[in-house]
């Protein structure tokens, strides 16, 4: 929601970074902005990313099998099928459209282009993958990663029709087109004059949220290496073997110097690293295993009819496992959207549930041209709402601590001060802080409490409302 509503501002005029702050790239809002313009402002903009970037992913997923499987397309069929099992994984988040479902997308077709084998040395593929390359990195830029380590396997084994030197060449020439796309982004905001809010958000404000050094993204990545967070935490214990028999496989194959499965292990190890980077290890980051674990399963069922005999036992394997995970499955979708929301978010799946509920009591409260202010992280209140926010710093987050606490604080305090928001929403899911916030001390002194009237019952418990003293909405309810 926070992604659709920053496009929903973007679209009517809001600038990124210098008013719509956000610490990710530009892709997502791009993305959910072109959604927007398709079918509308609202749920229908979200259900259709989710399901294209799924079927794009899908489509990249069985040729994906099927080169694993040595152009088999029995591997392309089981790779599809395992992937249209887990893509959904509530427990993962995978269910809604966030970066990772875009950067599957985009990742999933690069290690197709980087596989496939050519008759001639043309510059085609190598352009193409930076083009895929450059699209993953503007949704998040870590995501580099997966490329170092993919082209670090096409230097090595390079197609039989190539030469080192010239897959090299072609490396380079992927790496220079997403060099000369990032300089152009910088490029572009310099011309604009909002290199500096562009350059805070990505640069200073992650070096805080990742540890602020290479020490601690080292530390990160050795952190995620160990046993509780390097794969799925919560994710159906089915997962971890077919992990580890695609992976044995995997070694076991490239022992004889398969050039494809080296290619699925090179995968394999920059997954942990993308997962890791950050050091915060949410759920939604480990939706980066799917493809490479509906791929390995694919692969490995063709590879498991070259040692078992007879021929039917594999297929009878891969059969109870793709049965197995449809049980697993297909429970989630029997469940309303509430029941799903509280499963995938526990006991905090009720903020999003009453954020839905809340907004339609401010949209009673308020008149068409007035406007409220939420503190905390519930942007679901202006998405339901569908009323502009007078500010374009949604994460109460980087308002509290963070190298740009001061600066972002300065920003909202005086775009609250601009539009004068009638409601002040308080959400209590902020974790306690040693100093109160600046904005929070100004919002304070300037709002007043009151009963917090809805539907729901203990919504008392998740928000508090505030309104404006002196303000029209004040003046209408004490008459």
């Amino acid at each position: 929601m926070t992604y659709a509503v920053m496009a929903h501002e973007m679209l009517a005029g809001r600038e990124l970074y210098s008013d719509l702050w956000n610490h990710h790239p530009p892709g997502s809002i791009l993305t959910y902005a072109a959604a927007e313009l398709i079918t509308g402002y609202g749920p229908h903009s979200i259900y259709l990313l989710n399901v294209v970037a799924a079927i794009i992913t899908l489509f990249g997923v069985y040729f994906a099998g099927t080169a694993l499987a040595g152009g088999k397309r029995l591997g392309g069929i089981w790779a599809a099928a395992c992937w249209a099992m887990i893509s959904g994984e509530p427990m993962l988040q995978a269910n809604q459209p966030n970066a990772e479902v875009f950067i599957n997308a985009c990742l999933i077709w690069i290690w197709v282009l980087f596989v496939k084998e050519e008759k001639s040395t043309s510059y085609q593929r190598a352009i193409l993958i930076g083009l895929l390359v450059t699209l993953a990195t503007f949704y998040k830029h870590h995501m580099i990663f997966a490329f170092l380590f993919l082209g670090m396997a096409y230097i090595i084994m390079p197609p039989p029709t190539l030469k080192r030197q010239q897959a090299l060449i072609q490396v380079v020439i992927m790496a220079s087109i997403v060099g000369i796309a990032w300089t152009m982004m910088f490029g572009y905001f310099a011309v604009m004059n909002r290199l500096e809010a562009f350059y805070d958000a990505l640069v200073v404000y992650n070096q805080g949220y990742g540890g602020g050094s290479f020490s601690s993204l080292i530390k990160n990545v050795l952190r995620g290496l160990l046993r509780p967070r390097l794969f799925f935490p919560i994710f159906p214990a089915l997962a971890y073997p077919l992990l580890i028999l695609a992976t044995i496989l995997g070694v076991l194959i490239l022992i004889k110097q398969n050039r494809i499965w080296f290619f699925w292990l090179m995968y394999a190890c920059a997954v942990p690293i993308m997962v890791s980077l950050p050091g915060r290890f949410f759920p939604h980051y480990y939706q980066l295993w799917l493809p490479l674990l509906a791929i390995g399963f694919g692969g490995a069922i063709v590879e498991l009819r070259k040692i078992v005999k007879p021929f039917w036992i594999p297929q009878l394997i891969a059969t109870s496992i793709i049965i197995t995970l449809l049980y697993l499955q297909l429970p989630h979708y029997q469940l309303s959207p509430v029941e799903w929301t509280r499963q995938k978010y526990g006991d905090y799946g009720n903020f999003f549930i009453i954020a839905k509920e809340l907004s339609q009591e401010i949209d009673k409260l308020l008149q068409v041209d007035e406007t409220f202010y939420e503190w905390g992280y519930q942007t679901g209140l202006y998405y339901y709402n569908q009323r502009h926010p007078p500010t374009g710093v949604f994460s109460s987050y980087a308002l509290s601590s963070g190298p740009l606490a001061q600066k972002l604080s300065q920003r909202v305090i005086a775009d609250l001060e601009r539009h004068q928001p009638e409601l002040f929403i308080l959400s209590h899911d902020i974790k306690q802080q040693d100093k109160k916030p600046v904005v929070l001390d100004w919002l304070f002194s300037k709002y007043t409490w009151i009963p917090l009237e809805t539907k729901t019952k203990d919504a008392s418990k998740y928000f508090s409302v505030f309104v404006r003293r002196g303000g029209n909405l004040e003046s209408r309810l004490w008459k």
